[in-house]
Order: C-alpha cells, then structure tokens, then sequence
C-alpha cells in the first residue's frame, strides 16, 4: 500500500457542508452540536429540538445568519470594534535567552 505523504487530512476535494453554520445554531439553541447533528440525521429522536432548529433557520433566513446588530458579529466586542488583545502593562521586557536551562 503507497501512502501518499502530499495529502492532507480533511474532507475530500468538492465536499460540500451538510449542515452550515451547526456550531453557531447548536449555541443559539443551547446545545452540544454532536448532539444536533445526531437529531437531525436521524440517528435521536427529538422532535421539539427538530422544531426549534426549522424555526432557528425560518428566523435566520429571513433576517441573514446574524442580526443587524455590529456586536453580535463573531470576533466582535462593543460597538462592532474587533476584539485586539491589548498589551499588557508592567510587564518588563526580558531578553531572548531568558531560559536558564538553555546555554
């Protein structure tokens, strides 16, 4: 058997997502997203979940995926400004080779 060691791990070329966005909804609607992926393709039942998705989805396709709101966006803090980590302060800088175990 040849492996082919140029390949990378992931879905095959031309896979489509079967269900977008799943982690985002599974959140919305409280919760594991194993656990919808499991209802909604059968393999538990769970009605009320399926019919919580159907109006999760009827909601997101008629407003988009987010609402209008800038802060509800991902990567997103107040007033839409993405979320940039801050330098710390009273920090002092050390140098390069700080590790005592490194010569």
């Amino acid at each position: 058997m040849t492996v082919n060691a140029k390949a990378t791990p992931g879905k095959p070329f031309g896979a489509k997502t079967r269900f977008p966005g799943l982690g985002r909804d599974a959140a919305a609607l409280g919760v594991n997203w194993r656990h919808l992926r499991y209802v909604l393709t059968g393999e538990r039942p769970s009605p009320l979940l399926v019919a919580k998705y159907h109006a999760l989805k009827q909601k997101q396709n008629a407003s988009g995926p987010y609402s209008a709101d800038p802060a509800s966006l991902p990567n997103r803090g107040p007033a839409g400004k993405a979320n940039v980590p801050q330098p710390r302060k009273n920090v002092k800088p050390t140098p390069a080779n700080s590790n005592p175990h490194i010569p």
